[in-house]
């Protein structure tokens, strides 16, 4: 090409006409090209798992995943942002009753952007109904009104998983379908019954339920049951005797579906201080105390309390009544 005259300045030699060379170049504006075959590849429960072909850009920097619920023609919104060697992304912990629907880009080191591909719809699966509760337990109480059954158990490790059903029966073996007496939503682990009857024996099971409505196998879920008890009646001594000995006699009235009974010894009316325990197991009515001794002419009071689970749950108690040591 004929050039009449020219001159070098810097990198780049000019003419009168045109520019020839140069060896700088302008900003990168070349966005990289859309990721080619984009499609759900799997999933384990509550996931959608999706792959591609890598892009051949050497300045590429990664790629972006955007996703819309419900309809193709939604919002999307960027949910992950994701390394330029991989092939694969996986989006978890979904609800499997909203379709999603999901694109992705590329991008380069300038921060240049590719077209989306096409959406997709991508329903998440629900592959595995979630574990049986463990470590399920009740105790009845009938110390602070209303008597109630406390049911706990241990939290339930899956991702996709929603709430618990608790049901309820005064007879053995529980149901573990129907209608439950309690929902417990993730995060809780316990649930306190208290529409209970004093004295009467209820049997609880604790069914797992993930997001899906997939539920743990309710025939193999632990059965429990305890009872809110009525307090103890007293017998001897009598309120305000003066008992025949320093290690006295304690009597009462039994107490239907005690496994135990506890007498606490007080040294003073307001029970804040103890001075003495002892405790029989059921169907025993009575104790002969030989704890700390008690001490000639001082005054005293008692109360028995009956459990169901071991002399340190108490379930219910009794009033007070005093007595002198002789």
């Amino acid at each position: 090409m004929l050039v009449r005259w020219g001159f070098l300045s810097g990198a780049c030699i000019w003419s009168v006409l045109f520019a020839i060379g140069c060896g700088t170049t302008g900003p990168d504006l070349v966005a990289p090209a859309t990721p080619a075959g984009f499609g759900r590849i799997g999933g384990g429960d509550g996931e959608n798992r999706f792959g591609w072909q890598k892009n051949r850009e050497k300045d590429l920097a990664g790629y972006r995943m955007y996703r819309a619920e419900g309809d193709p023609a939604a919002a999307y919104q960027l949910i992950a942002t994701i390394s330029r060697d991989s092939t694969s992304y996986t989006d978890r912990n979904l609800d499997y009753t909203i379709q999603f629907y999901y694109k992705m880009t590329a991008f380069d080191n300038a921060g240049n952007e590719s077209p989306a591909t096409l959406p997709i719809l991508a329903i998440a699966a629900n592959l595995t109904a979630p574990s049986v509760p463990t470590n399920v337990n009740a105790v009845g109480q009938n110390l602070v009104p209303p008597a109630s059954i406390s049911v706990s158990w241990s939290a339930n490790p899956e991702a996709d998983f929603a709430e618990y059903w608790v049901f309820r029966s005064v007879t053995t073996p529980a149901p573990y379908a129907g209608t439950p007496v309690a929902i417990v939503p993730r995060g809780t682990t316990s649930f306190n019954d208290t529409t209970v009857a004093v004295g009467t024996r209820y049997y609880y099971r604790v069914i797992a339920v993930d997001k899906g409505g997939l539920k743990s196998p309710g025939s193999q879920s632990a059965e429990v049951s305890d009872v809110a008890l009525p307090p103890a009646t007293l017998a001897a001594p009598g309120n305000n005797a003066t008992t025949a000995s320093l290690t006295p006699e304690f009597r009462w009235v039994a107490v239907p579906q005690a496994a135990g009974y506890k007498l606490i010894i007080y040294a003073d009316a307001g029970g804040f201080t103890q001075h003495g325990t002892a405790y029989a197991n059921s169907p025993a009515t009575s104790i002969i105390y030989a704890g700390t001794p008690l001490v000639s002419g001082r005054t005293y009071y008692w109360r028995l309390a009956a459990t169901t689970k071991g002399p340190d749950q108490i379930n219910s108690i009794s009033t007070m009544w005093r007595f002198t040591a002789p």
